[in-house]
């Protein structure tokens, strides 16, 4: 019981981490590609991000915990190991496929590019981040650290 409890709350965190951390990577992105939108309306802009933000770890929950739980499934399943030779690269397929799946339902069942880097930013960063959590964690309960 005290492992789910564990186990939940270290994609919580993730969670938590995930959501500013992403958007402040897509604000990097997209005041580089045009600084200059950003520099008129500043006060609209921080409660605009301030709420995206909480939208963002809205959509972590409801699409990225049953992300984690079917690549944490895959991850540990033994035929599926042995066509992919590393853990790591079937969860990064998993976040891959899944924010290709959200982009494309998300925009009426039709594939725009810049949507799906969009989503795949955000996957990708949450899924860093949990792992970067729980490979500290891991390797905290080993003495290493």
């Amino acid at each position: 019981m005290k492992r789910r409890i564990n186990y939940f709350l270290t994609i919580l965190l993730a969670i938590i981490l995930s959501s500013p951390l992403s958007l402040t990577i897509s604000l990097l992105s997209d005041y580089f590609s045009d600084p200059q939108a950003y520099s008129e309306n500043y006060a609209y802009n921080t409660s605009f991000y301030i709420l995206y933000t909480f939208i963002v770890a809205i959509i972590y929950i409801v699409v990225g915990i049953p992300t984690t739980l079917l690549a944490d499934n895959l991850k540990y399943k033994k035929s599926f190991l042995s066509i992919f030779k590393t853990s790591y690269l079937i969860q990064v397929l998993v976040y891959t496929v899944s924010s290709l799946l959200f982009s494309y339902v998300t925009l009426g069942f039709h594939f725009y590019f810049p949507a799906f880097v969009s989503w795949l930013t955000f996957a990708q960063v949450y899924f860093h981040v949990l792992f970067l959590i729980r490979w500290k964690t891991d390797n905290r309960m080993k003495g290493v650290l």
